[in-house]
Formats: structure tokens, sequence, C-alpha cells
């Protein structure tokens, strides 16, 4: 039933697209433009950014990671957006592994479902803590292991799910088709002692929040199965239902703050 309603429901544009190459984020930046619902909750992300960045020091950069076929600097003009591919929509070629930047010379990252991505995120980890100013943010916005979340991707994504990986390293593979859905929540839930052992520099505040509003556009995947003017009435109950977010909640904001010295 579940390959039935996923042929069914599958963009076809994205079929036999091979996801490791630049013209497939190309068609992802497409697709969000023209899926009213899907670009309402991206939207809400990028807001999330502005908030973050208003509680960021000034005088530094604020860049993006992985930004993809996303939108972010009609939200934030001045940010720097990144990627691993070269892609147009750009502003530079960026591993998160070594960044270009100098020690102490950014005030915020911002990421959007890029960590599951990383394959070494330690290597990541030790990077941001060098460029970033004392106070600077990390913003990363990621899959939450919630009882829903988990029972949809493991059902419906095309990315790889395993919540018992024992470790944080990714295997061999494309920049995009590489992946965990379940690392952040491995990182910063199952193994947060861990993390706060290894990285003492950063503080480490997590927010549950989203339920089925990017599942039911279709996100970039499948089609949409709400009209856009539904969107605000569905975003109102997710509100309301916000309680019930450990066990429902889709994704979460995982926000690391430079402690100084």
């Amino acid at each position: 039933m579940v390959k039935v309603l996923k042929k069914l429901l599958k963009e076809p544009a994205l079929q036999a697209l091979d996801q490791d190459h630049p013209d497939t984020t190309q068609l992802h930046r497409l697709l969000i433009q023209r899926k009213k619902a899907l670009y309402t909750v991206y939207s809400r992300f990028y807001q999330k950014y502005k908030e973050c960045a208003q509680q960021c020091p000034s005088g530094g950069l604020m860049v993006e990671i992985g930004s993809g076929g996303g939108f972010a600097k009609d939200f934030m003009p001045e940010l720097i957006t990144t990627d691993v591919l070269p892609l147009p929509s750009v502003d530079q070629v960026v591993d998160a592994h070594a960044l270009p930047w100098e020690d102490a010379s950014v005030s915020g990252i911002f990421m959007q479902n890029v960590l599951h991505h990383i394959p070494n995120s330690r290597a990541f980890f030790r990077q941001a803590a060098r460029v970033l100013k004392p106070g600077g943010r990390v913003l990363m916005i990621e899959p939450y292991h919630s009882l829903l979340g988990g029972l949809i991707r493991k059902n419906f994504h095309h990315e790889p799910y395993d919540e018992h990986a024992a470790d944080w390293q990714l295997p061999p593979g494309g920049p995009l088709s590489m992946s965990n859905l379940a690392l952040p929540w491995i990182i910063f839930c199952r193994d947060i002692a861990l993390f706060e052992k290894e990285f003492p520099e950063f503080e480490v505040r997590l927010r549950r929040h989203t339920m089925i509003s990017y599942f039911i556009t279709g996100g970039i995947t499948y089609r949409s199965l709400i009209p856009a003017g539904l969107m605000p009435l569905l975003l109102r109950v997710e509100r309301l239902l916000s309680p019930l977010n450990p066990w429902m909640a889709y994704f979460f904001d995982i926000e690391l703050i430079r402690r100084a010295g």
C-alpha cells in the first residue's frame, strides 16, 4: 500500500533524477517556489533565522551552510549563502568540514536539513567553534525522531533513517544521497552528554516543532495534499497541539551558543 501511494504521489519532475547532481537541486528550488503550501513552511523556517540573528553579536558575518535550492536571502539579504555543490543561486562553494572564514569572524551560522548530510559532524562543530565570535550562534533546523516523525520518514522518505546508528559518522556516498535523517536526534538527544563533553564551547538549546504541516505539503518529493489557502488553519491547529510535540514533532531547532573563552 505504501509503495502504491509513493508512486501515485511522487512529483513527476523528480522521476529518475540523480539526487547529487546540481540540476536536481535547482529543480528543488523551482518546486519550492511553485508549491505555495511548501513555500509557507520554508518561510516560517527562514523567519526563525531572522529571530536567531537578532540575538547574535554584531559585527560578524552571517552565513548559511547548505543553502541548496532555498531562498533565505529573501529574508536576510546580508546572508552569505553557501553549498558544497556549485550552484548559481549561492554565493560560495564551501565544505562544512573546512570553513573558509577567519577565527571569531562569524556572528551566525544557519542551516536547514543539512547536519544529517555532513559526513563528519565533529569536524563541522570544531570549525563552527573556531569561526564564531563569543556569543555567536548556530541554528540548525533538522528532522526530529518522534513517534510520528519516525513513522512517516521510514515509510515515505527517500533518505536513510537509522536511529540506532552506533556513531555520528556517515558512510561514503554523494553529498545529498549520503545521509541519516536520525543523526541530529542521535547527537543532541540520545548522545547529548557526549556532545557536551566533547564540545564544552557550546551551550545547547532545543525546540521541537511542526507536526504534519511539512509532510502534508508533500515536501519536495511528493505532490501537495493541501491547498495553500488552508495552511494558516493547519498551522493554528499545530500550535494548539504543541503539547504533543514530544511524540509528534517532525522537526526541531538546535541552537548552539558559543561561550566566551
